[in-house]
């Protein structure tokens, strides 16, 4: 049986609106790993729908580069790419240094109160070994200070966007050291905004960011078949 975890469907969301949101989500945590195969009969099973609406679903994954399909043989979770994850990262980076910017003069009381309680709750995720809360968490924490900003929009559009970045640095989350040095940052983060200081916070932000740190040619030896071969030199990951 597909390692899946069946997501609640919304009231009006579509069949296929829904397959397409439980299977990204499970390709995004890695619950479904580079080069699974997705038989159609499995994933009926697992989802208790018709083969239309996965179909639909597994082509619209294809189009955005999650999915391989392959004819006669079947679907594919694909290859991480890091050349997309590259891009992503460079569109997250400009984003991030303008609205940290922002931050450091929006940032209020309430803010600091819910950027702390967030950091002490990764504390306690990392403690617990919960990859999936750390994320979610980590998530919540930069999500605080776009919406001090009055950029939700911004972030939601990066949340939609960035979902290569956002699996490849899922991926390093099941490392240990990559989770503290996650936490550190966020810390970083933190002080540079409690102190207005805009240069250590995008500095701060570039670190976090940065692929370089986050162990690429590890994963890659350990894991090859999980990644999309490049030419070497040719990831991209300076900005």
């Amino acid at each position: 049986m597909l390692p899946i975890k069946l997501l609640p469907r919304n009231h009006g969301e579509s069949a296929r609106s829904w397959v397409y949101k439980v299977i990204l989500e499970a390709i995004v945590h890695l619950d479904l790993e580079p080069t699974v195969m997705m038989g159609m009969e499995e994933l009926q099973a697992v989802l208790k729908l018709s083969r239309t609406p996965i179909r639909e679903a597994l082509i619209q994954l294809a189009s955005e580069g999650f999915i391989t399909l392959v004819p006669q043989r079947g679907s594919f979770v694909a290859p991480i790419n890091l050349s997309e994850v590259s891009k992503a990262r460079f569109i997250r980076f400009c984003l991030e240094k303008e609205i940290l910017t922002l931050a450091c003069d929006r940032c209020d009381q309430a803010t600091f109160r819910s950027l702390r309680y967030l950091l002490d709750c990764q504390n306690d995720a990392i403690a617990a070994n919960d990859d999936r809360l750390l994320y979610e968490l980590d998530e919540k924490f930069h999500a605080a200070y776009y919406g001090v900003c009055n950029h939700e929009n911004i972030w939601a559009y990066l949340r939609s966007n960035n979902l290569h970045f956002y699996r490849y640095r899922v991926l390093n989350m099941k490392l240990r050291d990559m989770r503290d040095f996650t936490y550190q940052n966020h810390e970083e983060l933190y002080d540079a905004l409690q102190k207005r200081d805009k240069k250590a916070a995008i500095a701060a932000i570039e670190t976090h960011l940065d692929l370089s740190k986050w162990g690429v040619g590890l994963l890659q030896e350990q894991n090859p078949h999980w990644f999309v071969p490049c030419v070497a030199g040719s990831e991209g990951f300076d900005d």
